[in-house]
């Protein structure tokens, strides 16, 4: 077991490896999870540090907690792609058993338009570094993503070649991490209908101009709910699907 970084929050360490497994199946839709203590013991950590990370899977619902018996992996688990969970681009790829890919389209330093500058809550002469991205399954087009972030959040001693290296920027919350220790803890997202027409021409995708597409585009928020990044998604086609689950709300 590879020890966890102290500079780093533990049960925060700890949910990622357990969310992991999970996912990976390690630990299976309706198993159970190992007891804390032995959790507690396999990461050097105390059974409070395993006690968070378990209670921060049950609100993400990944895991039930059944009273007297032990925390259980929870059926909705094993959604491929689950949409109220976000994701890196490669992982929902792979998941639908392709080879996933990447092309870096450009990168630039920009000062945001005014939309842009409102929602990454900052000033107009804030700069910004925004990068245009092809995620491929199979070598077939299936994502196009922009992605901005704030300057701040940038290490001050990252240049501008790192910044535009074709595969920094991915997994995006380690690029965060690494190079701006940001934690993206929440975002924020909206979901419409568009068609491919909408999306810079020249990029030549293999899609028709009427081809219908989902478009996401959500904000990154840290602990202290300041935005870290926003990123406008726009999967073409049918390539790509996604599972949310939705509770029964209060009856009227």
């Amino acid at each position: 077991m590879q020890p966890l970084v102290r500079s780093a929050s533990l049960a925060d360490q700890v949910l990622d490896i357990l969310v992991e497994r999970i996912r990976n199946r390690e630990y299976p839709p309706e198993s159970q999870l190992p007891p804390e203590n032995d959790l507690a013991t396999e990461f050097n950590v105390s059974r409070a540090t395993v006690r968070t990370a378990i209670s921060n899977l049950a609100t993400r619902g990944l895991v039930v907690r059944k009273q007297g018996v032990g925390t259980f992996v929870s059926t909705l688990s094993g959604l491929p792609n689950a949409l109220n969970e976000a994701t890196d681009f490669h992982t929902l790829i792979s998941r639908g058993g392709f080879q996933s890919g990447e092309k870096l389209i450009r990168a630039e330093m920009i000062v945001p338009p005014a939309d842009l500058a409102k929602t990454l809550n900052l000033a107009a002469d804030q700069p910004v570094l925004q990068s245009y991205k092809i995620f491929t399954a199979d070598n077939l087009p299936v994502i196009y993503c922009i992605t901005s972030i704030p300057g701040w959040v940038l290490a001050a001693d990252m240049d501008f070649a790192a910044a535009n290296h074709p595969g920094l920027g991915q997994p995006l919350y380690h690029f965060l991490e690494q190079y701006g220790n940001q934690r993206v803890e929440y975002h924020i997202a909206t979901l419409r209908a568009d068609l491919v027409q909408s999306i810079d021409l020249s990029l030549d995708l293999p899609y028709d101009r009427l081809t219908p597409m989902l478009v996401i585009s959500e904000t990154g928020f840290n602990a202290a709910e300041r935005p870290v990044f926003h990123s406008l998604e726009h999967y073409p086609g049918n390539h790509m699907s996604f599972e949310l689950v939705r509770r029964r709300g209060p009856m009227s």
